[in-house]
C-alpha cells in the first residue's frame, strides 16, 4: 500500500509539479509573467519587432492595426470563446520557463485531455478521460503494479481532482468566458506567436469567482482548488494572445495553485485536429481503488 501511494504520488507530482516546474524558479503573484519562447512583446499600445522590442518602422505597426483593430478586451474574448467551441479541441504544449511537454485537448463533450511527462527520466502519459485520470507508469513502478502500465485513478480523489483543476485551467474556451465575463481586462498590445500577428490581453480574476465558474469540476473538489490557487494570492492573472481570426494561439496564467507560483503557458495548434483522446486499454490498467478496497 505504502509503495503504492508512493508511485501515485510520485506521478502525480512529475506531472503537474516536477515535469513542468522542477527547472524553474518562482515569481511573484504580483508581477506580470515574462514573456514565453516564440512571443515578442510589445508595451501597451506599441508594436513589436522580431527581438522584442518596438518595431522601428510606423507602416509595419499600421499594417497590423489594420489587420487587428483594437475592440473592446471583454468583446474580444468572448468572441475568441465562441472560434475556440466551435474549434472544440487542439495539439497543446505546455511549458513553464525552459521545460516544455507535449500534450491534446478535447474541451467538447466529452472532454479528455493527455500530457506528456517525465518521471525518473522516462517519458510517461497522463491521461483525464470520463472522469477517470489514469497515470502512465515508468518500466520500474509499472512492476510493483502486476506489470501494468497504468494507473487508474478517481478524478473525485485529491490526486485525480488535481488533474481535473488542471484541464479546467487550461481549458481555453472556459478561460477565454470567465475573464470576458468577470476578468479585469487590459489590452497589453501587439505581438507575434510563432510569427503570426496576435493581440495580448491581460486579466485579473478573483479565485473565488474562477473556480465557482469550473461547471467540469466537482463541488466537493472546489474548496481544495481554492486553497490551491489562493496559494498565489486572492486574484489569479492570466495572459490572452488571440489572433486576427479569434483563434486563441496562447495562454498564460500566473499560477495554477501548485507547489510553485511560476507561471504556467499552453499553445494551441491544429485548431480541431484531435478527434478524441482514448482511454488506456483496460487490460493495461491497474486500479488504485480496488486495491484500497482490498
Amino acid at each position: 500500500m505504502r509503495a503504492l501511494r508512493l508511485a501515485t504520488a510520485m506521478a502525480v507530482s512529475a506531472l503537474l509539479v516536477g515535469g513542468l516546474t522542477a527547472c524553474s524558479g518562482s515569481h511573484g503573484s504580483g508581477a506580470a509573467p515574462a514573456a514565453s519562447d516564440g512571443a515578442t512583446t510589445a508595451a501597451p499600445g506599441t508594436s513589436a519587432g522580431a527581438s522584442g522590442t518596438p518595431a522601428p518602422a510606423p507602416a509595419d505597426a499600421s499594417a497590423q492595426a489594420a489587420q487587428q483593430p483594437a475592440v473592446d478586451p471583454k468583446v474580444a474574448l468572448a468572441g475568441a470563446a465562441e472560434v475556440m467551441a466551435k474549434a472544440g479541441s487542439a495539439k497543446m504544449t505546455l511549458t513553464v520557463q525552459s521545460e516544455s511537454r507535449p500534450g491534446a485537448f478535447v474541451w467538447k463533450s466529452p472532454q479528455a485531455i493527455e500530457v506528456a511527462t517525465v518521471d525518473d527520466g522516462a517519458e510517461f502519459k497522463a491521461v483525464l478521460s470520463d472522469g477517470t485520470l489514469y497515470m502512465g507508469l515508468s518500466a520500474e513502478r509499472a512492476e510493483s503494479m502486476d506489470g501494468k502500465k497504468w494507473l487508474k485513478v478517481d478524478a473525485g480523489s485529491s490526486d485525480g481532482g488535481s488533474f481535473a483543476s488542471v484541464q479546467q485551467m487550461l481549458n481555453p474556451e472556459l478561460q477565454l468566458g470567465l475573464h470576458a465575463k468577470a476578468g479585469k481586462l487590459t489590452r497589453v498590445g501587439a505581438e507575434k506567436i510563432d510569427g503570426v500577428d496576435t493581440v495580448h490581453y491581460q486579466s485579473g480574476l478573483a479565485v473565488d469567482a474562477l473556480v465557482n465558474g469550473m461547471a467540469g469540476l466537482p463541488a466537493d473538489a472546489k474548496p481544495l482548488v481554492v486553497d490551491q490557487l489562493r496559494r498565489g494570492g486572492d486574484t489569479v492573472v492570466s495572459d490572452f494572445w488571440i489572433n486576427a481570426k479569434g483563434e486563441l494561439l496562447q495562454l498564460r496564467h500566473s499560477t495554477i495553485g501548485l507547489s510553485s507560483n511560476t507561471p504556467v503557458t499552453v499553445r494551441y495548434t491544429e485548431l480541431g485536429g484531435v478527434q478524441s483522446v482514448p482511454a488506456p486499454p483496460k487490460n493495461e490498467v491497474f486500479d488504485l481503488a480496488s486495491l484500497i478496497k482490498g
